[in-house]
């Protein structure tokens, strides 16, 4: 079934894969690596900035309007998924990721959630993506059918300009139903390396199903949204946001607060993937494999 997405989604799309046409358009501010502050606004506290740092990438966001458009982005990018999922049945619904080995104990322990839009490939584990990120490991990632996704070289066909990473995109909030710990090859262990050149700490199969969103009523979700973008607290977080990416240490009380600002733009996030789930009556509807 053909999907009809509108200019909006595929611009929003376009613009978090880098797409210099969109990016050069200025209809998103940010560069082609504005998915490293979309991603960070998606992790809960201040772990994925600290993480980022380390590797020398930059969380930032230069204003309120400059926030506003990523969440309204990520609403966009989540619709799309939700509505290609809905019209769509792939046959394989394996794809593969290197990961930080802190992002996949975070989401394995604690939150048993994906944190981020989690970006996997049909093709295989890439080496690339090992050697730009620290402790790495490797995910075979299997999703149940009703797990909203993305398929770039499905959706952008021609106009997809990474046809080697044919990418799967799985959204935030995507539970994980198991998880299981399989051994590295010796190929493995010897192609894949860490940004310091150490070997993967393990690999594992994920299990996802779709993901459980709380909704928040009008009146507390405008009430999030209102304090979220507050032009004052955002110039707070904009001064956080700096201090992280520049490795510095943040007080307690200065870490209380960027986290408490966290974790209202994700239940306000949450909130409206919720309602975007209602439209296709599937917010409610707890899935299992077929």
């Amino acid at each position: 079934m053909e999907v009809h997405f509108t200019k909006e989604e595929i611009d929003a799309i376009k613009f978090y894969l880098g797409d210099k046409e969109i990016v050069n358009k200025n209809v998103y501010r940010g560069g082609g690596k504005a998915y490293q502050t979309i991603n960070a606004l998606l992790n809960y506290g201040v772990r994925n900035e600290m993480d980022k740092a380390l590797e020398g990438k930059v969380v930032e966001v230069y204003d309120v309007q400059h926030l506003k458009s990523y969440l309204e982005l990520i609403k966009l990018v989540f619709g799309a998924a939700v509505k290609y999922r809905n019209a769509t049945n792939s046959p394989n619904n394996t794809s593969y990721r290197v990961d930080r080995l802190s992002s996949f104990q975070e989401f394995k322990s604690h939150n048993g959630v994906i944190e981020g839009f989690f970006s996997t490939c049909k093709s295989g584990l890439l080496p690339q993506y090992a050697n730009s990120k620290r402790d790495v490991v490797l995910l075979e990632v299997v999703r149940d059918d009703f797990v909203p996704y993305l398929d770039f070289e499905d959706i952008l066909k021609g106009f997809y300009s990474k046809p080697d990473e044919a990418e799967i995109l799985v959204p935030f909030g995507t539970r994980i139903l198991e998880t299981k710990e399989i051994d590295l090859t010796d190929d493995e262990k010897r192609i894949y390396h860490d940004s310091e050149g150490k070997p993967p700490r393990g690999k594992w199969i994920i299990y996802l199903g779709q993901g459980q969103y709380k909704s928040l009523d009008p009146v507390c979700e405008q009430q999030y949204y209102d304090y979220i973008t507050d032009e004052q607290v955002v110039s707070t977080i904009i001064e956080k946001m700096k201090m992280l990416s520049s490795k510095q240490t943040l007080s307690d009380d200065e870490i209380a607060f960027y986290n408490d600002w966290k974790e209202k733009v994700i239940g306000y996030i949450n909130s409206r993937a919720y309602a975007t789930l209602k439209e296709y009556d599937i917010a409610d509807v707890p899935y299992t494999k077929k």
